[in-house]
């Protein structure tokens, strides 16, 4: 039986996955391999935006990102991968500097280091149980050329007796696209997304190990998102004895998407920047002003309630 190799990130912690057989490669759909893609993804959570422009090819990506934290916006950053060069590019586009570096190769040790041979499972029922349901809807819509299908994922951990976890639920409802964005050189972990993902594993919680039962209902999901809006809820127990349910929403949205060849120079650093040992990631910052902030909570008000 094939384990799971992933864990939501409500989860926090370190997952060692248990499974005594090797893990098979999945048949996953036919996903269209472009020649060039450029897209901006914009990203809003509990107030705060960011928005990312990639630039890929099949060997290699280009990633440009500011942030917006607490009112201020954060340095234009670029992060370039090339495959064909064996080199990653970092770049403060405010500063004028750049950084390069190989592309990370890790040798046998390390992996084994960063994801140790599996374990056995420990005896005993199950003491987590995360259970997700993927529905498709029916819906299509046209997304930049490509059809859009309507998928409704619901991750929901229910603790079991031995737990030490709280219950937590997640709904994300999204559109999905056959494409594949990965570039040739892209680690192996970044590309074992499996249809069928279920079984079991185990993480500590101090000194305790959870045993953690897997559940897959429906088709699960392995499009690329263009529009997906996430609820979470987690429960937690005070220390009066009293509950208390926490509630975060945050969307992905693509809003800008266009493919194409791509100019070669997009994947280098620009003329007149100066090469330094580590770039600063921090400067310079920017207030973001009252009328911005105003207009991007009411977009997002709007977006809530509409969509």
């Amino acid at each position: 039986m094939p384990f799971l190799l992933r864990l939501p990130l409500l989860l926090g912690l370190s997952l060692l996955v248990t499974s005594g057989e090797e893990i098979p490669q999945a048949t996953v759909p036919v996903r269209t391999k472009p020649v060039g893609v450029k897209m901006t993804v914009r990203d809003s959570m509990s107030g705060s935006e960011s928005e990312e422009t990639v630039y890929f090819r099949p060997d290699a990506r280009r990633r440009e990102f500011r942030s917006l934290t607490a009112g201020k916006y954060g340095p234009h950053l670029v992060f370039i991968e090339r495959c064909d060069t064996g080199k990653m590019i970092d770049l403060n586009l405010d500063q004028r500097e750049y950084q390069s570096y190989p592309y990370p190769k890790p040798t046998k040790e390390q992996l084994a280091r960063r994801w140790p041979p599996p374990r056995p499972v420990p005896p005993g029922p199950p003491t987590s149980r995360i259970e997700e349901t993927t529905v498709d809807t029916g819906e299509r819509t046209e997304f930049f050329g490509h059809q859009a299908r309507h998928v409704v994922i619901t991750r929901k951990e229910t603790p079991l007796p031995g737990s030490l976890r709280y219950a937590q639920e997640s709904v994300t409802d999204g559109w999905y696209i056959d494409l594949d964005t990965k570039i040739s050189c892209a680690p192996w972990w970044r590309m074992n997304r499996r249809e069928s993902e279920e079984g079991f594993a185990y993480f500590t919680v101090g000194n305790a190990v959870e045993r953690v039962e897997f559940v897959q209902k429906g088709k699960a999901e392995i499009g690329f998102a263009v529009d997906s809006k996430t609820v979470e809820k987690s429960l937690f127990i005070l220390q009066d004895g009293s509950t208390k349910v926490m509630t975060s929403k945050s969307r992905t949205k693509v809003v800008d998407f266009k493919e194409g060849p791509l100019d070669a120079g997009i994947f280098e650093a620009p003329a007149g920047f100066k090469k330094v040992e580590r770039i600063n990631w921090n400067q310079p910052t920017e207030d973001q002003s009252t009328l911005s902030a105003g207009w991007q909570q009411f977009v997002l008000t709007v977006e809530d309630l509409f969509h």
